[in-house]
C-alpha cells in the first residue's frame, strides 16, 4: 500500500530567505558528494512552465554513489540499486519531485511541497484529498532535535547541530528548545512523500523504511541550509543560480562523461565486490539483520542530495 507521510520543516527564515538558502544548500550538498567518478550527473538544469506548477526551474539528476555506501550495503545490493534518477519541478513556492531506480523499476517516490510563512499549522497545505487525508502520516521535524537514528547516522556522518550554531549576520541563533514556537521569522516547508514500491513480501518494508531515509535526509539538508546562512544570506535568486550552474559544470567535467558508473564496460566489478568485504572511512553503523534489510531495500531514497 502507497505511504502517504506529511513532513512539516520550520525554519527560522522568510520566504524569500528561504528561497536562496533553499536553492544553494541543494548545490552545495550535490558539489560535496561528487568526488571523482561519483556523485551527481547533471542532465538538465533548465527554466520550465506549465498549466499546473506555472512558471519555475527544473533539474534532471542521476545520483551515481555505489561506493560511498556503507560496506556491509555494498556487499549485498546490486549496482543498479545503488543508481538514482530524479526530476525536480521547482515553481517555489510550489515544487514537485519524482525519484525512481533502475533496479527497483516499479518503485517510484513523489513528493509536493509547498512553503508557508507559518509554525506548520496549516492542516491541509496541499490540498490533499480526503481519501489521501484518510492515509496521511504526519511529522513535524525539528531541525534543533538531536535526532541520531539509524539513517541519520548513514546519511549524516559529521551533522549539523543548529542548537549550537548563531548567524553573526542575521543575528538568529543558537535554535534553543521551543524556538519553533517563539522564532521571527518564521516559515514551514511542507513536502507530502508518497512512497509506492508494490513487491510481494518486501514491498511494505521497502516503503516504511524509504519514508525513515528521506527524513533523515530532509532533517540534514535543512540543518545545513540554515548552517550555512552565512554563505548565502546576502545572496540574491540569481545569484544562487549562477553558483549553481558553476558547480554544475565543476560537477560534470569531475564525473567525466566518457567514464560513467553506469557503464559496465568501465567499472571494475571485482573491484567493488571486494570493497563491500571491508570496512568504508567513517562508517560506524552496527544493526541487526532486520535493520540491514530494511536498509538495503530503502536504497533508492538515500540519496546524497536533497531535493527542493
Amino acid at each position: 500500500m502507497v505511504q502517504i507521510k506529511e513532513f512539516r520543516i520550520t525554519m527560522p527564515f522568510t520566504l524569500d530567505e528561504y528561497r536562496v538558502g533553499q536553492t544553494y544548500m541543494r548545490s552545495r550538498m550535490q558539489m560535496e558528494n561528487t568526488k571523482g567518478r561519483e556523485g551527481v550527473e547533471v542532465i538538465a538544469s533548465e527554466p520550465f512552465k506549465d498549466d499546473v506548477l506555472g512558471e519555475g526551474h527544473y533539474s534532471h539528476v542521476v545520483y551515481h554513489f555505489q561506493r560511498r555506501a556503507p560496506a556491509w550495503i555494498r556487499a549485498l545490493a546490486p549496482l543498479e540499486a545503488l543508481r538514482l534518477e530524479e526530476k525536480n519541478w521547482n515553481a517555489f513556492p510550489r515544487c514537485r519531485t519524482e525519484i525512481s531506480c533502475p533496479y527497483f523499476t516499479n518503485f517510484k517516490i513523489t513528493t509536493d511541497s509547498y512553503h508557508i510563512a507559518d509554525r506548520g499549522v496549516t492542516e491541509n497545505a496541499l490540498k490533499l484529498s480526503e481519501a489521501d487525508l484518510a492515509l496521511r502520516k504526519v511529522d513535524h521535524v525539528d531541525i534543533a532535535a538531536a535526532d541520531r537514528d539509524m539513517w541519520s547516522r548513514i546519511i549524516a556522518r559529521k551533522p549539523t547541530d543548529p542548537s549550537k550554531i548563531a548567524s553573526l549576520k542575521l543575528n538568529r541563533g543558537p535554535l534553543a528548545p521551543g524556538w519553533r514556537e517563539t522564532c521571527q521569522p518564521v516559515m514551514t516547508v511542507y513536502k507530502v512523500a508518497r512512497v509506492d514500491a508494490p513487491y510481494w513480501g518486501i514491498g511494505r518494508q521497502m516503503e516504511l523504511a524509504t519514508v525513515a531515509a528521506q527524513r533523515a535526509l530532509y532533517l540534514e539538508a535543512h540543518r545545513k541550509c540554515y548552517g550555512w546562512v552565512d554563505n548565502w544570506c546576502n545572496l540574491t535568486v540569481a545569484d544562487a543560480r549562477r553558483i549553481e550552474q558553476e558547480n554544475i559544470d565543476i560537477m560534470r567535467k569531475s564525473l567525466s562523461l566518457s567514464d560513467r558508473l553506469d557503464s559496465s564496460e568501465h567499472f571494475d566489478e571485482e573491484a567493488y565486490n571486494e570493497a563491500g568485504e571491508g570496512s568504508s572511512e567513517g562508517e560506524e553503523v552496527e544493526e541487526d539483520e532486520e535493520s540491514m534489510f530494511q536498509a538495503v531495500t530503502a536504497l533508492p531514497a538515500a540519496a546524497p542530495a536533497v531535493a527542493a
